[in-house]
């Protein structure tokens, strides 16, 4: 056990937010259509939210090259969980709409894409600090995430059948609490940038490192493009 002291609550961590993200995938559009009566609200919020993803995705990641990621990974948790909560306690006194959904949906979002980039940046660490091979790591993770992920939609209708829709939010904001919760038991040390990244961008600020980054990801991407599609390309 001692040599999977990163690797045991890294799973576990992993498993619990996408177990949160499977049954609120569910959850959410019928809670949102049961209190709006609009089939293309669900539709509209996820065009909605799609641009603070974006920016989130984008920012999240110069954060994750400057401050420790384990410690992000948690920050980002609690906010999923918070905007989760918030949802069946605006239901309960004033009453949800679909302004409420909106918000909730654009912290959730700040939340969830630089959580789920930390991790992705937190394996490679993780299973250095245990001293296991990334290939077998990898298969036993993927099959667990794909377990979870066949879960999800299960306990997202036996919660529903229990407690009722809006009220199996509050088991989505439970699994990213535990997530945030086993996350703290990851050694610190694992979280920590590598110092080829932060040191040559440390000294920049964060908006841009954040274009630099996203320049670098255009530019690598645009290599693998068509010639005709390439000359187009603003990073090339």
């Amino acid at each position: 056990m001692r040599k999977l002291r990163a690797t045991l609550p890294f799973v576990a961590s992993n498993s619990f937010s996408l177990l949160g993200n499977s049954i609120s995938s569910v959850v959410l559009p019928l809670v949102l259509l049961a209190k709006t009566g609009d089939a293309l609200a669900a539709g509209t919020l996820a065009i909605i939210c799609a641009i603070p993803q974006v920016l989130a995705g984008v920012f999240g990641g110069a954060l994750l090259d400057r401050f420790n990621r384990r410690d992000l990974s948690v920050v980002s948790d609690l906010i999923s969980a918070a905007s989760i909560a918030a949802l069946p306690i605006i239901d309960a006194t004033v009453g949800l709409s679909f302004g409420w959904f909106v918000l909730c949906g654009v912290v959730g979002a700040v939340g969830d894409i630089p959580g789920m980039t930390a991790r992705d940046t937190l394996l490679p660490s993780v299973v250095e600090h245990d001293g296991l091979e990334l290939q077998k790591f990898m298969g036993v993770a993927q099959s667990v995430d794909n377990l979870v992920v066949i879960v999800g939609p299960a306990v997202a209708s036996l919660g529903m059948g229990l407690l009722g829709s809006t009220n199996t939010l509050w088991l989505t904001a439970g699994m990213s609490l535990a997530a945030a919760a086993v996350t703290l038991f990851v050694p610190r040390a694992v979280g920590v940038p590598p110092k080829a990244g932060a040191g040559r961008r440390g000294e920049a600020g964060l908006v841009r490192t954040a274009v630099e980054s996203t320049k670098e990801g255009c530019a690598c991407s645009s290599q693998a493009m068509p010639c005709c599609v390439r000359r187009w390309c603003w990073a090339c």
